[in-house]
C-alpha cells in the first residue's frame, strides 16, 4: 500500500512541476521575448505617443495613439513593420484599436466622413471623395488630410486643439481595424 501511495503522489508531484514549468514558460516567452520588446520598440517610434498590446484569444490586440505630427499614413506601417519584425506570423491575427482623443467636431467630423468613403469604397469613385470631406470640414470647422493606398484609407482630421485620425481597410488585409473617439467606437 506504501509504494502505491508514493507512486501516486510522485504522479501527482510530477504532473504539477510540469504544468508550472509549461505555465511559466508561456509567461517568460511572453513578457521577456515577446511584449516588452515590442513595447520598447514601438514606444520609440516618434509617431507613437500611447502603446497597449494585449493578447485576446487567439488574436493579438494593439493600443494605439499617434502624434498629430506625422503623416498617419507613415506612421501606421512603421508600427506594422515592427510588428512584423517582432513577429511576421503574428499580423494575419491582428487587431489595431487606433485610439483618439474626444473633441466633439472631431468625433462628428470623422463619423460624418464615413458615409462618402464607403460610398467611394462601394462604387470606385475616388476622385469625388476629397470634394465630399471638404465640404464636412467646413461644417464642423476642422482640416483634414486623406492618404489612400490599396489597402487602407487613411483620414486625419484637425482643429484647433486636438488631433483624431481614422483608418478604414480598404483591400484584403487580414488586420482588423478598431476606429475609437475616447471610448466609443467611431
Amino acid at each position: 500500500m506504501s509504494q502505491k501511495l508514493l507512486r501516486f503522489f510522485t504522479t501527482i508531484l510530477i504532473g504539477f512541476i510540469t504544468l508550472a514549468v509549461l505555465v511559466g514558460g508561456t509567461y517568460f516567452y511572453n513578457k521577456l521575448v515577446f511584449t516588452e520588446p515590442l513595447e520598447a520598440a514601438v514606444t520609440k517610434l516618434p509617431s507613437v505617443s500611447a502603446f497597449k498590446f494585449e493578447q485576446v484569444n487567439s488574436r493579438s490586440k494593439i493600443t494605439v495613439q499617434f502624434k498629430d505630427s506625422q503623416r498617419l499614413r507613415d506612421s501606421f506601417y512603421q508600427l506594422l513593420d515592427q510588428m512584423e519584425k517582432q513577429s511576421p506570423k503574428n499580423l494575419a491575427h491582428l487587431t489595431v484599436e487606433i485610439a483618439n482623443t474626444p473633441n466633439a467636431a472631431l468625433e462628428k467630423f470623422l463619423t460624418d466622413s464615413r458615409l462618402p468613403i464607403f460610398e467611394a469604397l462601394s462604387t470606385g469613385k475616388f476622385t469625388e471623395l476629397p470634394n465630399h470631406l471638404t465640404s464636412l470640414a467646413q461644417k464642423n470647422s476642422v482640416t483634414y488630410m486623406l492618404d489612400l493606398d490599396n489597402n487602407f484609407i487613411f483620414l486625419t482630421a484637425k482643429d484647433e486643439q486636438q488631433t483624431a485620425h481614422i483608418i478604414i481597410n480598404r483591400g484584403s488585409s487580414p488586420i482588423q481595424i478598431i476606429n475609437t473617439m475616447g471610448g466609443n467606437y467611431l
